[in-house]
């Protein structure tokens, strides 16, 4: 059995002698592991209804709140949620199996592209993610509506809608494919079971939801590789048997596929996804200020520059362990070895865990997909005079149809190379020719519509020609760095000559000063917040950002109490989940404190309190 093979070849690798003998000894199971067992098939059912449950439980809410709590929070979502989310919607889409892919084949290099997000990360912290939300748009498609008029919110927005459909179903893809690996299910059961579980939650919570979740996710993934790493280095004999051990050139920052001009043009590339994809932008508007903003991308810039030194170990540890994985089965590196040295119940939880963390970018794309055929496709264009509750149809209609769409991509992508391919071409194709004129116009008085929409389909036109005619009339065929940099530069190269253009006629377009009309750097927020109704919403707003620290409280409560149960039914190694679900209770205990002092601050009575003196008041008018 493979399991057997690779628990003794553990034990052939770990240190005979002293203290690190007597470490890695406890550390390694007692007994082989098999395959997904009962008990880590229950903790992945409840961690699932977990997760479904949080969801859920913003149904009314965003119901009652409307459009801007379902698609923007409310604009009152804490700065450290929606910075964890950006990072968990940037970091799922690829981390277990494309990054992981790439750390068992070539090791070191995985960390360094992933640096390359940090790096882009933080350009976007400093001047993208404030001037997002200085514009006071609620989405990206209302700032080019305001920027370049309804035509061209109208072209994007039809892009952006394809481009999010083929997104998603990428996404959704590796999450199947680990469940795929790890149960006896098959592959296309597992993506319509996923993509069923995410469009449901998405649907139901809007916007808060999926930043909940996406919260929890973080904390139950950090811990849990935090236990993973040391039980896959202890797996292998430590790190002085890994380095010793991996393939020659292992430990470079660079590789023959993976260049530095290739790392180059994946930063700016990074600068332009982290700072104009429309999700991202949705991150950096649903907080109170541009300061919040800029703090989101700088929390998502120094989660990218640690997170990946961790996050990689187990699959360059398992290199040593099964060095003869090819082809496909490269991309279940970090499930499999999650199964060889997590005890039996944690694997479950992990598991669960990686599954909903990758599903969390589909999620994302999910939620700013509707708002584009809500806000952008059925209000503007069909029915400017729907009314607030036939838009919460829409919107919740058109998740699921987005969703829909979503799983029919993701059943496809195995035919197209698998979904490292499918990601690098896509990115290369759409991404950056969609999200650099707008994000271009932030900054440029100078860009005009017909320059925007000329960058966009030059890039399109540029990219496919390269992708798709080169090869057979000229036999060039581009390495995937020179398909980066060259999807990179077009549109940007195009952007550059409108702009030198504009600036020598001196034509400046109306349409910048009227993007950011009535705004400034830090005053927006007070200033809308003068006006009576202003100040009536945002007190609904702060009762939901509440209400949403009492969910995430009460399901991290729930999983930390779960993992110390697991402990008393685990056959081995029970310590590893007290040692997860201790940190994750104080996290609860904090996140608890927190919404109380937020609550005590405004004024307003704890829970309990707030009940009596509503018993009484019913009890008063039950006597008159």
């Amino acid at each position: 059995m493979r399991s057997e093979r690779r628990v003794e070849r553990a034990r052939r690798n770990r240190p005979t002698d002293g203290l690190a003998a007597c470490f890695f000894a406890c550390l390694l199971p007692s007994s082989p592991p098999d395959l997904v067992q009962l008990l880590d098939y229950i903790v992945m059912s409840v961690y699932l209804v977990v997760i479904l449950a949080a969801g859920v439980a913003f149904a009314r809410k965003s119901g009652e709140q409307g459009m801007e709590s379902f698609f923007g929070g409310g604009g009152q979502v804490p700065w450290w949620i929606s910075g964890t989310s950006l990072f968990m919607s940037f970091f799922s889409a690829g981390t277990f199996v494309v990054w992981g892919t790439i750390a068992y084949e070539q090791g070191v290099v995985a960390v360094t592209m992933q640096w390359t997000m940090a790096a882009g990360g933080g350009v976007a912290a400093l001047w993208m993610a404030p001037r997002w939300r200085r514009s006071g748009a609620l989405t990206a498609a209302e700032f080019i509506k305001k920027r370049f008029g309804t035509a061209s919110q109208q072209f994007y927005s039809y892009l952006v809608l394809f481009y999010g459909v083929l997104a998603t179903g990428a996404v959704l893809y590796p999450v199947a494919k680990m469940m795929a690996v790890a149960t006896p299910f098959s592959l296309t059961t597992c993506i319509l079971v996923i993509g069923a579980v995410v469009i449901l939650y998405t649907t139901a919570g809007g916007l808060w939801a999926v930043l909940i979740t996406d919260t929890l996710q973080f904390v139950i993934l950090t811990v849990a590789v935090i236990a993973l790493v040391p039980l896959a280095l202890a797996a292998v004999g430590g790190p002085g048997a890994l380095a010793a051990q991996a393939p020659a050139d292992f430990f470079t920052l660079t590789s023959d596929e993976y260049t530095p001009a290739f790392i180059a043009a994946f930063v700016f590339y990074h600068i332009i996804l982290i700072g104009g994809r429309w999700g991202f932008v949705q991150r950096y508007t649903s907080v109170p200020s541009a300061r919040d903003a800029r703090k989101v991308g700088l929390l998502f810039a120094g989660a990218y520059l640690v997170a990946p030194v961790i996050w990689m170990l187990p699959p360059m540890a398992y290199q040593v362990m099964e060095p003869g994985l090819t082809g496909l089965d490269t991309e279940g590196a970090y499930i499999l070895v999650s199964e060889a040295v997590l005890p039996v119940g944690v694997v479950g939880l992990m598991f669960s865990a990686m599954i909903s963390a990758t599903a969390s970018s589909a999620n994302t794309t999910l939620n700013i997909t509707a708002a584009v055929i809500t806000n952008d496709i059925y209000t503007d264009m069909l029915r400017p005079e729907a009314t607030e509750r036939e838009q919460m149809i829409v919107a919740r209609a058109s998740t699921v149809a987005v969703g829909a769409a979503m799983v029919s991509v993701a059943l496809l992508v195995p035919a197209v190379g698998g979904i490292v391919d499918v990601v690098i071409s896509m990115a290369a194709l759409l991404a950056v020719p969609i999200m650099a004129p707008p994000l271009w116009a932030l900054f440029s008085e100078y860009l005009t519509a017909r320059g925007a929409q000329a960058a966009t389909l030059a890039g399109f036109v540029l990219n496919l020609f390269f992708k798709f005619a080169a090869p057979p009339l000229w036999g060039l065929s581009l390495s995937t760095g020179a398909e980066m940099a060259v999807g990179v530069a077009g549109p940007v190269l195009v952007l550059g000559a409108f702009e030198l253009a504009a600036r020598r006629r001196g034509h400046r377009g109306p349409g910048f000063r009227r993007a950011f009309a009535g705004t400034t750097d830090e005053t927006q927020h007070e200033t809308e917040a003068a006006s009576g109704e202003a100040a009536s919403g945002e007190a609904a707003d702060a009762n939901q950002q509440r209400f949403g620290l009492r969910v995430l409280a009460g399901v991290m409560g729930l999983a930390g109490a779960g993992l110390l149960v697991l402990a008393f039914f685990a056959p081995d190694r029970p310590w590893v989940a007290v040692g997860m679900g201790l940190p994750i209770l104080a996290l609860a205990a904090f996140v608890w404190r927190m919404q109380r002092r937020a609550q005590e601050d405004d004024g307003l009575p704890a829970d309990g309190e707030r009940r009596t003196a509503d018993r009484r008041a019913r009890d008063a008018n039950v006597e008159e």
